[in-house]
Protein backbone atom coordinates (compact mmCIF):
# COMPACT_ATOMS: atom_id res chain seq x y z
CA UNK A 1 0.00 0.00 0.00
CA UNK A 2 1.23 3.38 -1.05
CA UNK A 3 0.92 6.65 1.34
CA UNK A 4 1.01 9.82 -0.43
CA UNK A 5 3.60 12.55 0.86
CA UNK A 6 3.57 16.42 1.32
CA UNK A 7 4.66 16.95 -1.97
CA UNK A 8 2.35 15.02 -3.33
CA UNK A 9 -0.15 17.27 -1.26
CA UNK A 10 1.85 19.61 -3.38
CA UNK A 11 1.15 18.39 -6.69
CA UNK A 12 -2.72 17.85 -5.89
CA UNK A 13 -2.79 21.61 -4.59
CA UNK A 14 -0.89 22.53 -8.19
CA UNK A 15 -3.07 20.67 -10.15
CA UNK A 16 -6.61 21.79 -8.40
CA UNK A 17 -4.85 25.18 -9.26
CA UNK A 18 -4.20 24.80 -12.49
CA UNK A 19 -8.22 22.93 -13.32
CA UNK A 20 -9.93 25.82 -11.29
CA UNK A 21 -7.63 28.75 -13.10
CA UNK A 22 -8.57 27.01 -16.22
CA UNK A 23 -12.54 26.80 -15.37
CA UNK A 24 -12.28 30.82 -14.89
CA UNK A 25 -10.53 31.52 -18.22
CA UNK A 26 -13.45 29.10 -19.46
CA UNK A 27 -16.03 31.03 -17.59
CA UNK A 28 -14.67 34.03 -18.30
CA UNK A 29 -14.52 33.28 -22.65
CA UNK A 30 -18.73 32.39 -22.49
CA UNK A 31 -19.08 34.98 -20.16
CA UNK A 32 -20.18 33.02 -17.97
CA UNK A 33 -20.91 35.19 -14.36
CA UNK A 34 -22.05 32.42 -12.26
CA UNK A 35 -19.33 30.19 -13.55
CA UNK A 36 -17.11 32.43 -12.63
CA UNK A 37 -17.77 32.99 -9.47
CA UNK A 38 -17.99 29.50 -8.82
CA UNK A 39 -14.72 28.61 -10.57
CA UNK A 40 -13.08 31.65 -9.08
CA UNK A 41 -14.00 30.68 -5.02
CA UNK A 42 -12.06 27.00 -5.77
CA UNK A 43 -9.35 29.09 -7.12
CA UNK A 44 -8.62 31.15 -3.97
CA UNK A 45 -9.40 27.91 -2.08
CA UNK A 46 -6.79 26.09 -3.95
CA UNK A 47 -4.28 29.12 -3.96
CA UNK A 48 -4.43 29.29 -0.29
CA UNK A 49 -4.04 25.82 0.17
CA UNK A 50 -0.50 25.75 -2.38
CA UNK A 51 0.71 28.90 -0.81
CA UNK A 52 -0.04 27.51 2.81
CA UNK A 53 1.47 23.48 1.40
CA UNK A 54 4.75 25.97 0.35
CA UNK A 55 5.20 27.61 4.00
CA UNK A 56 3.71 30.96 4.56
CA UNK A 57 6.75 31.80 6.37
CA UNK A 58 8.87 31.40 3.54
CA UNK A 59 11.93 34.13 2.36
CA UNK A 60 10.61 36.03 -0.40
CA UNK A 61 6.15 35.00 0.09
CA UNK A 62 4.55 37.44 -2.06
CA UNK A 63 2.80 39.82 0.18
CA UNK A 64 -0.45 39.33 -2.49
CA UNK A 65 -0.84 35.98 -1.31
CA UNK A 66 -2.21 37.72 2.13
CA UNK A 67 -4.77 38.85 -0.26
CA UNK A 68 -5.58 35.27 -1.55
CA UNK A 69 -6.03 34.17 2.34
CA UNK A 70 -8.31 37.01 3.09
CA UNK A 71 -10.87 36.66 0.31
CA UNK A 72 -10.82 32.70 0.32
CA UNK A 73 -11.42 33.72 4.20
CA UNK A 74 -14.11 35.68 3.74
CA UNK A 75 -15.82 33.81 1.26
CA UNK A 76 -15.86 30.60 2.42
CA UNK A 77 -16.60 31.25 6.48
CA UNK A 78 -18.60 34.39 5.70
CA UNK A 79 -20.26 33.86 2.39
CA UNK A 80 -19.51 36.93 1.83
CA UNK A 81 -19.71 38.31 -2.09
CA UNK A 82 -16.19 39.54 -2.99
CA UNK A 83 -16.88 40.11 -6.88
CA UNK A 84 -19.35 41.79 -8.84
CA UNK A 85 -20.40 41.88 -12.60
CA UNK A 86 -19.48 45.38 -14.20
CA UNK A 87 -22.34 45.64 -17.46
CA UNK A 88 -21.70 46.54 -20.71
CA UNK A 89 -24.41 48.17 -23.22
CA UNK A 90 -27.45 48.63 -21.75
CA UNK A 91 -28.92 46.94 -18.86
CA UNK A 92 -32.13 47.21 -19.87
CA UNK A 93 -31.83 45.47 -23.47
CA UNK A 94 -32.67 42.38 -22.65
CA UNK A 95 -31.80 40.81 -25.91
CA UNK A 96 -28.16 41.07 -25.98
CA UNK A 97 -25.68 39.96 -23.15
CA UNK A 98 -24.90 42.54 -20.34
CA UNK A 99 -22.50 40.78 -18.71
CA UNK A 100 -18.84 42.34 -19.04
CA UNK A 101 -15.48 41.50 -16.87
CA UNK A 102 -16.24 40.09 -13.18
CA UNK A 103 -14.49 42.76 -10.88
CA UNK A 104 -13.67 42.08 -6.77
CA UNK A 105 -15.60 44.73 -4.79
CA UNK A 106 -13.88 47.75 -2.97
CA UNK A 107 -12.90 46.37 0.56
CA UNK A 108 -15.76 48.93 2.19
CA UNK A 109 -18.72 46.47 0.85
CA UNK A 110 -17.26 43.50 2.04
CA UNK A 111 -18.47 41.96 5.42
CA UNK A 112 -16.51 42.14 8.57
CA UNK A 113 -16.12 38.26 10.86
CA UNK A 114 -18.36 39.15 13.47
CA UNK A 115 -15.55 37.58 15.57
CA UNK A 116 -12.74 39.60 16.81
CA UNK A 117 -10.77 38.17 14.17
CA UNK A 118 -9.75 40.46 11.32
CA UNK A 119 -6.97 39.51 8.86
CA UNK A 120 -5.76 43.46 8.88
CA UNK A 121 -2.88 42.70 6.64
CA UNK A 122 -5.05 40.41 4.45
CA UNK A 123 -7.33 43.40 3.87
CA UNK A 124 -4.90 45.42 3.14
CA UNK A 125 -3.52 43.57 0.14
CA UNK A 126 -6.77 43.11 -0.56
CA UNK A 127 -7.35 46.76 -1.33
CA UNK A 128 -3.63 47.43 -3.05
CA UNK A 129 -3.89 43.85 -4.86
CA UNK A 130 -7.13 43.10 -5.81
CA UNK A 131 -10.00 45.90 -5.33
CA UNK A 132 -12.04 47.15 -7.96
CA UNK A 133 -9.47 45.28 -10.32
CA UNK A 134 -11.03 42.43 -12.93
CA UNK A 135 -10.87 39.07 -10.77
CA UNK A 136 -9.28 37.06 -14.28
CA UNK A 137 -6.24 39.33 -14.35
CA UNK A 138 -5.57 39.45 -10.29
CA UNK A 139 -5.61 35.62 -10.78
CA UNK A 140 -3.38 35.68 -13.30
CA UNK A 141 -1.00 37.83 -11.19
CA UNK A 142 -1.67 34.79 -8.32
CA UNK A 143 -0.52 32.91 -10.73
CA UNK A 144 2.46 33.89 -11.56
CA UNK A 145 3.40 34.25 -7.84
CA UNK A 146 2.90 30.82 -7.01
CA UNK A 147 4.43 29.24 -10.12
CA UNK A 148 7.41 27.16 -9.03
CA UNK A 149 10.63 28.76 -9.07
Amino acid sequence: MSTWTRDDAKRFARQGWAASLQRLRDAWLVPDADACMVALYEAVTWARALDDALGESRPGRPEMLDAVRFARNRALHGLVLLVEPQLRGSPSDIYTDTFGVLTWVHSDQIDRPASEYVDQQGMVEFEHHFQTKPVLDTMLDVDMVLAEP
